[in-house]
C-alpha cells in the first residue's frame, strides 16, 4: 500500500457537509482569558519553581527528541502548536504534555478473507507505510491515531478488491497498489 499521512490541514472546501473539520475545530486556547482560580494555580506554581530554583530546574524542562514533538495542555486545555525537538520549559504542577511520534511507521495488516467482484473467495494481507505530519490534530482529534490508521487502511483494502474482479487482482498489481495509495 502506499504512503498514508494524517494531517492537520483539511481540504474544508471539498467536504459540503456541515461537519467540523481540521483546525477550525479544536484551537489553541492562548487568546481566551484566564478565569481566576487558573491565575490563582499559575501564581502558585511559579512561587514553588521560584522558591525551589536550584531544584525545580531538574524538574522544569524536559528533552524533545527529534523525532518527537510534544503538545502542551495548561490545566487540561490545549496551550500551543508541537513544541520540539530541544528543551523545552514547562510548569510541572501546572502543565502536561503528550508526545507524537513523527517517524515512519509499519504495519501489518493481517490476511483477511474477501469476495471479489465476480463473487471469488481470496485470501489478502498487506504492509500500511504511514507517517504523522500533524501531531496537534492526532493527539487532540483521534484518541488512538495508530489503531484508526490501521483500521482504515482494512476497510481501504476490502473496499478495493471488493470492487476488482480476480482477473483485474492478479494482472494488475502496480495500479491497485497505486489506486489503494490514493484512496
Amino acid at each position: 500500500m502506499g504512503d498514508k499521512k494524517i494531517d492537520s490541514e483539511m481540504n474544508l472546501e471539498a467536504s459540503a457537509e456541515p461537519r467540523k473539520t481540521g483546525r477550525k475545530y479544536i484551537q489553541p486556547n492562548e487568546n481566551r482569558k484566564n478565569t481566576t482560580f487558573e491565575n490563582i494555580a499559575i501564581l502558585l506554581s511559579w512561587i514553588v519553581v521560584i522558591l525551589m530554583f536550584p531544584l525545580s530546574i531538574f524538574f522544569c524542562f524536559t528533552t524533545i527528541p527529534e523525532f518527537k514533538r510534544a503538545i502542551f495542555f495548561r490545566l487540561g486545555r490545549v496551550r500551543k502548536g508541537a513544541a520540539g525537538p530541544g528543551l523545552v520549559w514547562y510548569l510541572p504542577c501546572i502543565d502536561s504534555y503528550a508526545l507524537v511520534d513523527l517517524r515512519t511507521r509499519v504495519e501489518v495488516i493481517p490476511t483477511q478473507e474477501m469476495i471479489t467482484r465476480d463473487s471469488v473467495t481470496i485470501s489478502v494481507d498487506a504492509v500500511l507505510f504511514y507517517y504523522i505530519t500533524g501531531s496537534l490534530h492526532a493527539t487532540i482529534q483521534i484518541s488512538n491515531v495508530h489503531e484508526s490508521t490501521l483500521f482504515i487502511a482494512q476497510t481501504t483494502l476490502r473496499n478495493v478488491v471488493g470492487g476488482k474482479t480476480l482477473h483485474e487482482l492478479l494482472t494488475s498489481r502496480e495500479s491497485l497498489s497505486h489506486e489503494i495509495g490514493i484512496a
